[in-house]
C-alpha cells in the first residue's frame, strides 16, 4: 500500500512502485493473496491521489486482474519447471513474469476514444 501512495507524476501519468510489489506478492503468496493486495493497495491510492469513485473501482479491478494472471502464471512456470516456492532458482521467474505483466498492462489499456478496434484486412499487392 505504501508503493502505491508514494507515487511520482510525470505529465499527466503517475508512476509507482506498487506493481513491482504486486508481482513479489504473486510469487511469494499466490493468485489469491496478490489479488487481495491488488484491490486493497487501490484504496489509499484512491483516497491520496483523490481519483473518482468510478477510476477507483476500475483500478481495483485492473490490479485484482493483474494479481489473479500473474500469481496463475508463476504456479503454471514453478510447475513447469518443478520448482517450488522454498527453491533458490524460483526466484528467476520473477524478472521475465514482471516485464511480461508491464509490458501487458501497457497495450492492453483503451484510449479516450473507447476500445481498441482490430485492423482493417490488408489488400493484396
Amino acid at each position: 500500500m505504501v508503493a502505491e501512495v508514494m507515487s511520482v507524476t510525470a505529465r499527466r501519468v503517475r508512476v509507482s512502485a506498487g506493481l513491482m510489489v504486486q508481482v513479489v506478492s504473486m510469487a511469494l503468496l499466490g493468485p489469491a493473496p496478490a489479488v487481495a493486495m491488488g484491490i486493497l493497495a487501490m484504496v489509499p491510492d484512491a483516497l491520496v491521489n483523490r481519483v473518482w469513485r468510478l477510476g477507483a473501482l476500475n483500478n481495483m479491478a485492473i490490479f485484482g486482474f493483474i494479481g489473479l494472471i500473474g500469481g496463475v502464471m508463476f504456479e503454471l512456470l514453478g510447475g513447469s519447471f518443478g520448482l517450488d516456492r522454498d527453491d533458490t532458482a524460483y526466484a528467476l521467474l520473477i524478472p521475465p513474469v514482471s516485464v511480461r505483466l508491464r509490458v501487458e498492462s501497457r497495450t492492453r489499456r483503451s484510449d479516450a476514444s473507447g476500445p481498441r478496434r482490430p485492423l482493417p484486412p490488408a489488400r493484396p499487392a
